[in-house]
């Protein structure tokens, strides 16, 4: 596997950890979260089931893909044209997370620190797997 590869699978990695960690929200008390929202400087969190069902399955839906990330990154080579298509996906998936952010009013630091990170993200993957075919034995 080319070094590029193997820096793609350490990503990956270490993307797919991190996404797991929201599993922490699916079950975390409520008034948790909403000490959350108001210490980061949202205000009062709304009320309401349908602010708990988001929150709560958004959290999982995070950690589901990132278990299914850090399962693709054991298989980079293998799996190469689909480490391509989620390099694309993330890197469009960063554009929609940027344009959400400023269409809900988001602070500005949050919007920056969420999806430009993932578009640069998505990008480097697709930059990194460019020159690497299905049978690359040897890498850069």
């Amino acid at each position: 596997m080319s070094r590029k590869l193997v820096y793609v699978a350490w990503v990956l990695r270490v993307v797919g950890v991190l996404a797991m960690l929201a599993i922490v929200a699916v079950f975390m008390p409520l008034s948790w979260m909403a000490s959350v929202h108001e210490s980061i400087g949202m205000g009062k969190m709304p009320e309401g089931p349908i602010v708990e069902y988001l929150a709560r399955s958004l959290s999982a839906l995070y950690a589901l893909l990132g278990c299914w990330i850090f399962y693709l990154s054991g298989r980079v080579p293998e799996q190469l044209g689909f480490v391509r298509l989620f390099g694309s996906l993330f890197a469009v998936f960063g554009v929609v997370l940027g344009w959400i952010g400023f269409k809900s009013s988001m602070p500005v630091t949050w919007v920056l620190l969420e999806g430009p990170p993932a578009i640069l993200l998505g990008l480097w993957i697709i930059y990194c797997c460019r020159d690497n075919g299905p049978d690359a034995s040897s890498g850069d």
